[in-house]
Order: structure tokens, then sequence, then C-alpha cells
């Protein structure tokens, strides 16, 4: 039975010996006049040591918390601010070494969570001890704070802390700047695992059927990054020997919901292949002494906490016997991301909001260099390239803003999350081909052990990477993090008869009606070319006034983007154009012909070419063996059919799509030839989504259409995989959804109550995304189910943005 506030502030006092000092929570008028406290604590108070228990009953609607936080307090101090959001406090009061101790004054001032703690006297410069007593309401809603989740007839308890609402689960210093070491314990059902950021130091069985579980003392962490767990959760050991650069073994699990660690399996294969290479990255171990991989539910991605990574079950979890590549894919890239984020976020820590790039950006950038390296077949380098040319398309509006907002932000929901993590991999990768992998990688592993368990300024990343470099990196760095937009750089080839000089100039790209303001960068650029059967690449910083990159001869073709790894666009003046089209298209990597393409399509958008020309080099590279080239000329095909077409002569465009597309598919196309590799199969996917939902080919919708309707089992109310394969799984069902109307429709619907996993995923997509008249405005409306997380009520418009969906 739940305690009344007063029974809990009773004893909460007596625990704490300290006086009941119980404020509420709303915010007083007199808020205080500097409204940048909101953003950023003083700095004359310093947390050195968290001791915090959680009393976590999932069978309540609130839990329990008691904390000691030691400070540092640099001078004489009556006020001590924090944050503390929406908790009910029960009890406040402080201690010294000396022995004195007292009640004080709490109150939260702002909605964002600023509280102050008034102390009745002012205490001298030295330590002191806050001791806080409070309770407050899972998070269940939002899953922020510590939010309970539901499986079936279980219910876990889970924390989620970013960015600033660690504050909604305990008082706190609520700014990465500040990283203090934790102590944890929590009570909780004595038949649940409990899990943190350390190890289990000891359980103590309690009356009442519960438990008390302390963990070992945490290194320096902010507090987002902490992390409390618990539930009936299945735990799958898989501990990771040591390698060259790791000395000792390193304990690893997997947390499953009950009854799924048998999922584990290749989440905890990949993981542990992905955390020793990026060992071997960075030439420094692993820097925790544990490591725990916890699945849970609809948890929306993924979350970095140290030592203890919190994924939803659809990045993480597999049925045996039901793999998927996609969805192994996924799984790897949330692994290495977050991962990464142990040496970038976590043990070094960016020091202010403002600076999350320096978290976000590096792990995204290592995310999908890592996972690439563990398995090359799942072309994750196209799928950067894809995700750098998304970013540059947002970057091209004149609305667009910098990775690096001007001033400080209050939380990482402020800023412009697409620049964080595509724009800022992308600069990244740009400036490591321009640096050279070597030295880049040097310089970030000095700048990682150099500021282990504390904070990593921008400035001081600017500094290891120019000792790298040689040469100031600092201010073409800035220029990119600190200023919208994208360069486009402009190159003509001179050969004349004592020299041959591509000659670089730069402005800023903007699409056709897009009235972007001026601007200037230093840009990283790196050109490959061609002499005498000879491919050469040259690296130049381009100025905002241009710059002439030197060659040893004419050239026969000259690209100025080498590995298609540039953050601008490009144009050629028309020779230099023609040869690269005529002779450089055959001897460039994919990732070179991906940024052709891009570039000829970017080009089409700002107005610089005509339509038909672009088309006509897309619709060469339309072959190519990339999923992702092919799909760019399937972007512009239906660009061109619903913008540019009237409706009388939009068959026109359907035509030239199966003219183009049709003949690289054998058969149907819905079943892998024997020996398929995994860039063919990603490729013949993209093929059937466009050939069935764009091109809108008969012979391939009835075949899809059949598909899907055995897939989905009406008869007997269940799935069946069998029937069609995973990856198009989705195609087929939203074919046949489509073709057979509302009725199939209202028989799956209900399915959303009970389905998990690949299938809940394939069943979301194809409702979200049938297009029927007969359907009348059933997939609009689905996003407000009930019966959808809230993640997947983003579903639509984030597959909308793939044109071969």
């Amino acid at each position: 039975m739940a305690m009344s506030p007063g029974t809990r502030c009773a004893r909460l006092a007596a625990a704490l010996a300290l006086g009941c000092a119980s404020r509420s929570p709303a915010p007083p008028a007199g808020a205080p006049s500097d409204a940048s406290l909101d953003l950023r604590l003083p700095d004359g108070v310093v947390p050195t040591h968290y001791t915090i228990h959680f009393d976590l009953d999932p069978a309540h609607d609130r839990f329990r918390g008691a904390a000691a936080i030691e400070l540092e307090l640099g001078a004489p101090t009556r006020v001590v601010w924090l944050h503390a959001r929406d908790l009910h406090v029960t009890s406040c009061g402080f201690e010294t070494p000396d022995g004195a101790r007292g009640a004080a004054g709490f109150e939260q001032v702002s909605p964002r969570g600023l509280a102050k703690v008034t102390l009745p006297r002012a205490l001298g410069s030295g330590r002191a001890t806050l001791r806080i007593g409070w309770d407050a309401a899972f998070g269940d809603r939002e899953q922020v704070g510590i939010f309970r989740w539901r499986a079936g007839e279980d219910t876990y308890v889970l924390a989620e802390f970013l960015s600033v609402d660690a504050r909604r689960a305990f008082p706190a210093f609520d700014e990465p700047r500040f990283k203090a070491p934790f102590d944890v314990s929590v009570t909780i059902p004595a038949d649940h695992v409990a899990v943190a950021n350390e190890a289990v130091a000891d359980e103590v069985v309690l009356s009442g059927g519960r438990k008390r579980v302390r963990f070992a003392s945490t290194r320096p962490l902010p507090a987002y990054l902490v992390f409390v767990g618990a539930g009936p959760f299945d735990v799958v050991e898989r501990p990771l020997p040591p390698n060259e650069v790791r000395s000792w073994t390193l304990p690893v699990r997997g947390l499953a919901p009950r009854g799924r660690g048998r999922e584990l399996g290749f989440g905890l294969e990949a993981a542990a292949a992905l955390l020793t290479d990026l060992e071997r990255w960075f030439g420094t171990p692993y820097p925790y002494r544990k490591l725990d991989h916890v699945s849970a539910g609809a948890y929306p991605g993924a979350k970095e906490n140290a030592a203890a990574i919190l994924y939803g079950d659809v990045p993480f979890l597999e049925e045996p016997g039901q793999a998927d590549e996609e969805r192994r894919r996924t799984a790897a890239m949330y692994a290495a991301h977050e991962l990464a984020h142990q040496w970038v976020g976590a043990s070094v820590t960016a020091p202010t909001t403002r600076d999350a790039w320096l978290n976000e950006s590096f792990a995204h950038f290592l995310g999908y260099a890592i996972a690439d390296r563990y398995r090359p077949s799942w072309g994750l380098v196209d799928d950067r390239l894809v995700a750098l040319e998304r970013a540059m398309r947002l970057d091209g509006l004149a609305s667009a803003r910098a990775i690096r907002p001007a001033t400080e932000v209050a939380s990482f929901d402020e800023l412009e999350t697409w620049a964080v993590y595509d724009k800022g991999a992308a600069v990244v990768a740009m400036f490591e081909r321009w640096m050279g992998p070597e030295r880049f990688r040097s310089a970030l592993g000095e700048y990682v052990r150099a500021h282990a368990d504390a904070s990593g300024s921008a400035e001081d990343l600017f500094a290891s990477l120019s000792r790298a470099a040689g040469t100031d990196v600092a201010v073409p760095l800035r220029d990119f993090l600190e200023r919208p937009g994208i360069p486009l750089i402009t190159a003509r080839v001179a050969c004349e008869a004592r020299s041959t000089r591509a000659i670089l100039a730069q402005r800023r790209y903007g699409p056709r009606g897009a009235d972007a303001p001026g601007g200037a960068w230093h840009v990283p650029v790196c050109a490959r070319f061609e002499l005498g059967g000879v491919t050469s690449e040259r690296c130049a910083l381009v100025p905002p006034d241009g710059t002439v990159l030197e060659l040893p001869g004419c050239p026969d073709w000259f690209l100025p983007d080498a590995g298609g790894t540039g953050y601008f666009r490009w144009a050629l003046d028309a020779r230099s154009g023609a040869r690269l089209r005529a002779v450089g298209l055959s001897r460039l990597t994919a990732e070179e012909r991906l940024s052709v393409a891009h570039n000829a399509w970017a080009a089409q958008r700002a107005g610089a070419v005509p339509y038909a020309d672009a088309m006509d080099l897309l619709a060469a590279l339309a072959g190519d063996r990339s999923a992702a080239l092919a799909a760019v000329a399937m972007e512009a095909i239906r660009h061109g059919r619903d913008h540019l077409l009237d409706p009388a002569d939009r068959p026109l465009a359907t035509k030239t799509a199966l003219r183009l597309f049709r003949p690289l598919l054998r058969g149907s196309g819905l079943d892998a030839p024997v020996g398929e590799e995994e860039p063919a199969r990603r490729r013949r996917v993209e093929l059937v989504r466009f050939l069935v939902n764009v091109a809108r080919d008969p012979d391939l919708r009835r075949e899809a259409a059949r598909r899907g309707a055995a897939y989905a089992g009406v008869a007997d109310g269940r799935f069946h995989g069998e029937a069609v394969p995973a990856d198009l799984a989705a195609t087929a069902l939203r074919v046949a959804l489509e073709e057979q109307g509302p009725a199939l429709y209202d028989a799956l619907l209900p399915r959303l109550a009970s389905v998990r996993g690949s299938e809940r995923e394939h069943l979301v997509e194809a409702l979200a995304l049938a297009d029927a008249p007969a359907l009348g405005a059933r997939p609009a409306a689905l996003w407000r189910d009930a019966r959808l997380a809230p993640v997947e009520r983003m579903f639509p418009a984030l597959l909308d943005y793939d044109p071969g969906v």
C-alpha cells in the first residue's frame, strides 16, 4: 500500500536526520532575474560525489529517492543552484565535515527545473554535503526520467536522462560539464534483475518480497549518462577476452525482456566485434569495467549510458531463424554508434549542450566506419553518402541552421538533429580524408586519452587535430560547424605549355527558389584525376577567394570530390565535365559515381542544367550495381512525373521507368537468386519497391499482391514469413492492401495490439504507406492509433523520404 506524502516525509527526515523543508515544485513568483541560470549554473559550486538510493516499486505510480550530494564550495555560499524538475521534495538539509548540519529550503524556480537550495547561514569555502529526499511520478507517457514499460504481465523500470531529464529523477547538477562518481542503490521486487552503470556490489533481501541492490562506485559521469533499470530480465553473459589493446577480460551481458534472451544472439555477436575494433581504432581500451546491453521493448532507438547501453527491441533483438539483413545492419549501426559513445560522450564529455556535436557527430561517423568494417557487404558507405545528401538538401535551404549554435541551448532537443548527426558525421569524414586517416585517428586518440573522465572542449579537439595535421584545423572546421549552408566548389582545369592547374573557386549553393544568404568557407577539397593511366589524389584548402591546385600534367579526367566524401556541391568547366562523363565514369569508385549523380541532380534543382541533361546522365548510371545510385535516377523520374509533367503526359514517366529498370530485374525479383551477394540484394529490393509503387508494373503488382495476401494470413490470424522474403514483406503487404482494400486493412489493424519485432515493422510500414482511393482516410488516420508507440507515429514521414518505398 502506498504511503501518504506526510509519512514519506517523516521517514526520510528521520533516516537523514534532517528537518523536512518541502516546497511546492510549481514555479513561484519572483524567479531569479538572471534567466541564463536556466542554461548554465554558476561556477562557484561543484558536485564531487553523489550517493543516491531509489525505491522503484513498479506497482506504484510514484518512486522515492534519497541523495547525498558532496560539494566543493569555491566561496562563502548561502544559495546553491542545481536542477530538480517536478520532484516532490520531502526533506532537504546540509552537513559539513566539522559536524554542522541543519535544514535547508528547497524550491523549483523555473519550469525547466532550475532549483534553489537556501541554507540557513552562509557556509565557508570548502566541502559540504546536501541531503535531499523526494518522490516523483514515473515518466511513463513520455518515456523520460524514470519510467515503466510493460510487456505482457511484466513491468520494467528504466531510466532515460537525455539530455536534461536526469533532473526528473533526482536533484542534480544536470549539465554535462559537471562529472562526478555515483554510488547508486535501488530497492526493487526480489525476483527482478537490477542493472546500472556499474556491477552489483551486494544484495540484501528485505521483507515483503523486496531486496536492496547496491552497485559499485562509478567513474566520474555527467548526470545524463547515469542509468538504473529493473525487471524480470533474461540475462545472457558473453565475456570479451583480452586483446592487444585491453589486457583483461571484459564482463559483457545482454538483458532482454523475460522469455526473449534467445533473441540476443546476433546483437551480442556483432557488438563484441564492433567493440574490439573500436578499441583498436582509438588505441585505447574500453573505458569501463563492464558492459551491459539492455533491450527494452518499444523504446525509440538507443541511448549510450556509460557501460549500460539501452536499446529498443527493434534494433537489438532477433528471432532465431528469422535473420533479416536490413534489421541486422540497423542493429550493428546502433551498437557501433552507442559503443563509440563510450569513448566520445561518456569517458570524454562535451562540456555543454551547444557542443553536442563533439559527442554525436563523431559517434555517428564511427558508427558508419566501424559497422562497415564489420560487414562490408552491407554497403554502409552508400548509406553514409545517402545521409550526406539528405543533410545537404536540408542545408541548402535559407532556413538551415548550424551544427553548433551561436549560443548555449537548454537541451539537445533544441538542436537541429540532422545537422548534428548527418551533417556532422559528413564534415568529420571530409576532414578525415583531407588530414589522412592515420593523422586523424591519432588526433582523436590523443584527445580521448588527455580528457578521460572529464570534459573535452571544442578548442581541445581543435588543438589535437591541428597538431596532428601540422596546420591549423580550427578555422576551416569552425566554418562548417558554425555556418549553415553548403559551399559550391567550381573547378576549371587549365592545361598550359608549362603547367597544369585546377583553378578552384567557391560560392554558396542554393536550390532554385531558395534565397540563401552569402557565406564563405575554408573548404578541404581532395581531387582525384588520371594521367597516363595512373590515378592520383591531391588535396587543398580552398579559402573564400579560391586557390590553385597544381597538377603534374593535363589529366584524362578530373574529379574534385575524391571518395565522394566532400561536404560541398561541385561543378566542372564544360571540357572537364565532358571528359569526366566520357572517360572517367568507368574509372571512378562507386562512391564517386554516387557523388557525380547527386551533383547532377543538385545542379538541376538549382537551375544550372536542364532536366533532360541531368536525366541523361542519371539514366546512364541507372544500371550501376549500387542501390543508392539507382535510387537517384528513380527519384528523378518520380520528381518529373509529379512536378514537371502535365497529368496527360505522366504515363511517359512510367514508360521511362519500366524501360530503364524492368530489364535489370530477373523474374519477379521477390525471391533472391542463389548465391546473391548483399549489394545485389539491396539493389534488387530497391528495384522491386520502385517498380511496384512508382512505375506500377502490372505483372509485379499482381505477384506482390498475391504474396502479400499469403503473408497476411487472414484465415488463421498470423503472419506467414515463408510466403515472401523479409526484405520485401512490407512492400508485398502494402500492395495487397491497395489491391484488396478496406477488408484486408480492417482485418490487419487489430494485430497492432499484439504483434512485435520484424512482423510489426512490416505491418506498420504497410498500413502507413498503402495508397489507394478505396482505403479512404485509413492510412492518414493511422498515426492517431493508440496502439502505436511514439516512434512508430513518425513512420510515414520517415519512410516517405525514400523514393523507392
